[in-house]
């Protein structure tokens, strides 16, 4: 998992490009923005630069001595987050991991006690955010409020775990408020 993890990281956050929307691309990998020889390469050989798709660039060789055979781009950093995050989820394991931005560490989520902790914090963070749009809406009819939650709602989708859920019946998720996962068994 190490090498599939070191793979993505290479060719993103060392090497990454983010196409614009006139065609030309911008680099944020470190790796490129560091080697002029190597940027000027990048940019010159078109046939180099492919999408990034992490089932496919996992495959691509990593090169610490010479110039890439590839380098990726997306179309914009939550695209390739997204993209990212949906590889994650493919990958079986039996927790979930999660970036701690307080401790700059990665959390494992392996038990119910680590979880209902991060669930704990996330519920102050979103009520710090909750007042936050109750305040800035009053003043600014601009703030899509509907979209916020939305985007909060369609983060929360969890894979139902009973099967009474095909019998018509409520299920612990629809009495929390909680959608099952567009593609959950049903």
């Amino acid at each position: 998992m190490r090498t599939v993890i070191a793979q993505l990281y290479f060719f993103t956050v060392e090497f990454g490009l983010c196409r614009q929307a006139d065609g030309s691309f911008r680099v944020y990998g470190a790796g490129l923005l560091s080697s002029v020889a190597e940027l000027k390469h990048a940019l010159t050989t078109p046939d180099k630069i492919k999408r990034f798709d992490p089932e496919v660039t996992v495959n691509e060789e990593c090169i610490i001595t010479s110039y890439q055979n590839a380098y990726y781009y997306t179309d914009s950093f939550e695209e390739a987050k997204e993209k990212m995050r949906s590889f994650a989820d493919s990958i079986q394991r039996p927790f979930g991991v999660r970036y701690n931005p307080y401790t700059q560490s990665v959390d494992i989520l392996s038990n119910a006690q680590k979880i209902t902790a991060l669930v704990r914090e996330l519920r102050g963070d979103i009520c710090i955010v909750s007042s936050a749009i109750k305040k800035i809406s009053a003043k600014d009819s601009t703030l899509d409020v509907e979209t916020i939650a939305n985007m909060l709602h369609t983060g929360l989708q969890v894979q139902e775990r009973s099967p009474q859920s095909t019998s018509g019946g409520s299920t612990p998720n629809s009495e929390r408020g909680v959608s099952p996962r567009p593609d959950a068994p049903k």
